[in-house]
Formats: C-alpha cells, structure tokens, sequence
C-alpha cells in the first residue's frame, strides 16, 4: 500500500548496544526515505533502562541529523520497549458488561494478574476480534517512570515521542499479517536478542500470548566459553562464524539452548491448547538469529518449519531479520495508525 504525502512519523529502536532509525513512505522495499544505526556507547541503556539521558539524547540527535539519504521529514516519533520492561495479558471478558463500563473492568482483570501496581504504570489495551461470547483483550502495561524517562530522554533531542509500545506488538506488526492467516492457523515469532529471547504467538485474531525467557545471545557465548575453556570474545566469533555449522561448536551450544526450546514447547502446548489453533511456523529475529545453521536446528528440535523472519524494508549494511522491529515501529509511524501506546493522549 502506497502512501500520498509525507511519513507521519518515523521509527527509532533502541537497543542496549545499537540504535535503529527507520523512516518509510510505502509497503516497498524502495520506500524507504530515511535510515541510520549507531552503536551506542557501552552503558547508556542496561536491559531497556535509560542510564544517562543527556549522552543518550545526543546520540539520538546524531542519528537524526545523519539519515540518509536526508534527515526524516518529521520530529515525531515511534518507539518501543523491550520485552523485559513490559508486561502483557490476554483475557476474555463477558459480553454482558456494558460498553462504558468495559475499561473499568478490564482494568480490575489486569490488576489480579499482573505484578506491577497498575496506578504506578503507564498501561493500554486493545479490543481483539474473538467470539460472540466475548471480548477478547490484549493489555499491557510498563513503568509510568519508565516511560517519563523515554519522553525526557526524546525531548532531550529535540524530538516528540508520540507512540511508545511493547516490543512485542512492533515485531508481530512487521512479520506477520495476521489477516491472511487461516481461522485454524497460527503463527509464533522467536525473537532472539543479547540477554533474553521474546516468544510470541499470533493468530488471525491477534497477539494471543508472549513469554520472555532469558536465555539468549549471551548464553550462546558463555557456553561456548565454558565449554570449550576459551576467552568470551573468542567464544563470541565463534558462535557468529561456525554456530551449530560446527560439530564442536554445536556441542557447546546444545546445553544453553536446551531452555529456550523446552520453553517454546511448554508455550506452544499452553497457546494450541487454549486457541485450538495449530502453529505453522517460526520465524527468527534478533540479533543473534543468524546463528549458523541455528534454524535447521531449531527446526529439527521443534517440528516446525524455521525461517529468519525478513522485514519488507532494507537498510544497507543490514540484514532483513536485524531490522524487522525498527521495521515495524516505522510501519506504524508511516500513518500513525492505532493501537497500544503508553503515551498519554
């Protein structure tokens, strides 16, 4: 789908070690009008959280001001929070409850499960297709601090912050259309970072359930060192170059991806078992996806077809799969369309 006129918005990740900006006029792969990233100065951000906005800032400005091939066409920006700072519930609720009351009470469902005091938090929701008997909610929630810091932290650099949302909500925005899929089919994406793995399961009527799992890239690495009594920084080229490629790399690497695949089989069996729906396949993403041969692995371990996910957009010197959640915050940037945001309207 084309877009008349200028982006609304543009797309900046933050991740602990790199930034990501992303801005798009259209669903092209030459749609895309204004692209950077940066690696961030060790410290800045630890695990989501903000450690010095002022150096932060001044990196985002950086980042704006050196996107090619020009600067994004606007201030306004769209940008999310990781998995380990966010919480998410999906529920269902009856029916009978009226239309005015209904935030009322999706906000009393949420504060039985959830173990952030929610009058402490910055918290959305949104109403998915589901049954007649009824509604089906997608809720999260994150530090209202958290989120403060974010919107200073952007003002800072001279930018307004105008959509802040779960990371989990971006990647299944930019790899997967859940339009299309069948009423019996679903979808997961395993996202694959530094410091933990993001599992999430989609369907035709949305995000149905996300888990967070810490074991990831960092895993992989200390493994290999432990295993093979090598220094972390050798260890970490070989997990980039020979992954599970590798007899004796692969070896090394089995015991901290042992974890991660029993979790998405105890997460796949809890998802199929609640929607009766059947998951049809993996997509990878992440920094740390890539791995060698790490899909055909996966694949064998789970029993699913096992791709890298690919964003619809490139930026040069990346691959698809790094960028498909800058992807997807620039998606929605493009028109600004609705959904969860932690940002007071």
């Amino acid at each position: 789908m084309s877009l008349f006129g200028k982006p609304k918005a543009f797309g900046l990740y933050l991740a602990d070690s790199i930034l990501y900006l992303l801005e798009v006029k259209g669903g092209a792969v030459d749609a895309v009008t204004s692209a950077i990233y940066l690696e961030l100065p060790s410290g800045l951000i630890q695990k989501g959280l903000i450690m010095d906005q002022t150096k932060l800032a001044e990196v985002i400005r950086r980042a704006y001001t050196e996107a090619g091939p020009k600067p994004p066409h606007t201030h306004k920006v769209v940008s999310c929070l990781p998995d380990a700072q966010t919480y998410t519930h999906h529920f269902t609720l009856s029916r009978e409850i009226n239309k005015d009351d209904l935030a009322d009470a999706i906000y009393e469902e949420a504060i039985k499960a959830l173990p952030l005091d929610l009058d402490q938090a910055a918290w959305d929701y949104q109403i998915l297709p589901g049954s007649d008997n009824g509604y089906e909610i997608f809720f999260s929630c994150a530090s209202a601090e958290l989120v403060e810091i974010y919107e200073q932290t952007f003002n800072l650099a001279g930018l307004e912050l105008t959509v802040l949302e779960p990371e989990v909500v971006t990647l299944s925005r930019a790899l997967v259309e859940a339009t299309t899929l069948a009423p019996d089919q679903g979808t997961a994406i395993m996202n694959i970072g530094a410091r933990s793995t993001g599992l999430i399961f989609i369907d035709k009527n949305g995000l149905q359930l996300s888990v967070t799992i810490p074991v990831a890239g960092q895993a992989f690495t200390e493994s290999i060192s432990k295993k093979l009594k090598i220094k972390t920084d050798e260890a970490e080229k070989l997990k980039r170059h020979q992954g599970f490629a590798d007899r004796i790399t692969a070896q090394a690497l089995r015991p901290a991806i042992k974890p991660l695949i029993e979790e998405f089989k105890r997460a796949l069996a809890f998802y199929q078992g609640k929607t009766l729906k059947k998951v049809s396949q993996v997509y990878l993403s992440g920094g740390s996806s890539a791995l060698p041969d790490l899909t055909k692995t996966l694949q064998i371990a789970l029993g699913l077809p096992v791709v890298l996910g690919a964003s619809p957009y490139l930026i040069d010197g990346l691959e698809p799969h790094q960028i498909a959640t800058v992807a997807g915050l620039a998606m929605r940037g493009r028109i600004l369309s609705t959904g969860i945001n932690f940002i007071a309207p």
